[in-house]
């Protein structure tokens, strides 16, 4: 059955409550090597939020929105994009940019208000965050409409 077939109300579970895998759970079919990669994105993202919301609360920077607790949904989602796939990110998605290829460094001169902040590679297929809260849904509605005008067969997340 296909995610998009799936009842809302029928959650996916893997992990019972003391962290083991349950035994009617349908893991990913990825390889070990995967789930390490992602477990090791996580970590990264954990840890650079934490040092941006230090340098934040010590008057370093300027506004920094937190990404603490978000780092599994951010990572899967964005390891099953293809490199041709776009990322629309909201503000709190440093964790899923990082995994598309921007650097950290970007990541704290845009929150630091930098100008070169906003500048991104021409191969990570990253739109400009969005700050208000879903303002980039019809940014991804709209850029998914003109490929699929186009014929392509791209995903845009956001």
């Amino acid at each position: 059955m296909s995610t998009l077939q799936r009842d809302p109300s029928d959650r996916v579970q893997i992990l019972d409550d003391t962290g083991h895998v349950r035994e009617d759970a349908t893991a990913p079919d990825l390889d070990d090597e995967a789930f390490v990669s992602m477990y090791r994105e996580m970590r990264l993202a954990r840890h650079f939020d934490e040092r941006a919301v230090s340098l934040q609360r010590q008057g370093r920077m300027g506004t920094y929105p937190p990404l603490s607790g978000q780092e599994g949904a951010q990572i899967g989602s964005v390891y099953a994009l293809d490199d041709e796939d776009w990322l629309f990110p909201s503000y709190r998605e440093h964790g899923s940019m990082l995994v598309r290829g921007l650097s950290l460094r970007q990541t704290l001169l845009y929150w630091m208000g930098h100008e070169e902040g906003n500048l991104r590679d021409s191969g990570t297929n990253i739109f400009s965050v969005a700050v208000p809260i879903a303002t980039q849904i019809p940014h991804a509605t709209g850029a998914a409409w003109a490929s699929k005008l186009q014929d392509e067969s791209k995903a845009f997340l956001c």
